[in-house]
């Protein structure tokens, strides 16, 4: 795919290519934290550019995803994004200023493997009775974020109401035809994910959060999230003064991520980690 792509692009030797992958690269090279474990340990890096015969920029999806939708898509105008990747998995990526915010570890934006906010017994309880016993995150934590609200975990909402298995594409068509059922599942992922983003909210404080991911494209989300999300921010009981974050779905669809690694590579060909012109 890069060779095709050199030749159709005119790509000079010593432009890097973007790549965007789950997990991270650590310092020593290697993929650390990816779903996809057979990834975990190996040189990527350094086998993608011995095979290449060139440079090769790496980053988590979530940030490529955050950096893509500063530069050029749904918070162009935005100083500090945070973007959320709903999918197979749960992810996130922060961007400021157009480039990417990787932290010390490569962890920034992993909002998925920290704990989902539960409040009470009763909230285990509700969470149980609308997804079933929640299992094991493939990261060996309970109770992770991406348990509750990974692709999967939309669907089973809707089976536990219904009887009835769906795969996201049905589930997208059901939304679509104002099932009730379905727009039922999705009220209580969207109430969840507000309460998993208010976290995010009361931590960094993001300008704009922008959606990605196959579960974000169901028509509504994006306006349960922003209805909900005041409710669970840090305000003190002050009601009338609640923040309203700005909650976004992406522009850039599935390529989001892979134009975002784009980005970065772009930057790197100049000599620097400054976010070029929008064009």
């Amino acid at each position: 795919m890069v060779e095709t792509g050199v030749r159709q692009g005119g790509l000079g030797p010593r432009q890097p290519i973007g790549m965007c992958l789950p997990g991270a690269i650590d310092q020593d090279g290697r993929v650390k934290n990816s779903n996809a474990l057979w990834m975990n340990e190996q040189p990527l890096k350094v086998d993608i550019e011995s095979r290449l015969g060139r440079n090769a920029v790496m980053a988590n999806d979530g940030v490529c995803f955050a950096v893509s939708e500063a530069m050029d898509g749904a918070a162009k105008e935005a100083s500090m994004v945070f973007g959320v990747v709903l999918g197979t998995g749960v992810g996130g990526g922060l961007a400021v200023d157009g480039r990417p915010w990787h932290g010390a570890h490569g962890l920034c934006g992993e909002w998925g493997h920290n704990p989902f906010p539960v409040r009470s017994r009763a909230d285990f309880e509700r969470l149980e009775a609308e997804l079933g016993p929640v299992p094991t995150c493939f990261c060996g934590q309970s109770l992770c974020v991406e348990t509750v609200l990974r692709g999967r975990a939309l669907a089973e909402r809707y089976q536990r109401l219904t009887g009835r298995s769906v795969e996201g594409a049905q589930f997208a068509r059901l939304i679509e035809q104002k099932d009730a059922d379905a727009q039922t599942a999705l009220h209580r992922y969207g109430l969840d994910l507000a309460r998993a983003l208010s976290v995010v909210v009361n931590q960094i404080d993001p300008d704009v959060i922008v959606l990605g991911g196959g579960v974000s494209d169901n028509d509504g989300l994006v306006s349960i999230v922003s209805e909900a999300l005041p409710d669970y921010i840090f305000h003190a009981g002050q009601v009338d003064t609640r923040p309203q974050p700005v909650v976004r779905r992406h522009v850039w669809g599935d390529s989001s991520g892979l134009r975002g690694a784009a980005w970065m590579a772009q930057s790197l060909s100049l000599g620097s980690d400054a976010p070029i012109a929008s064009t």
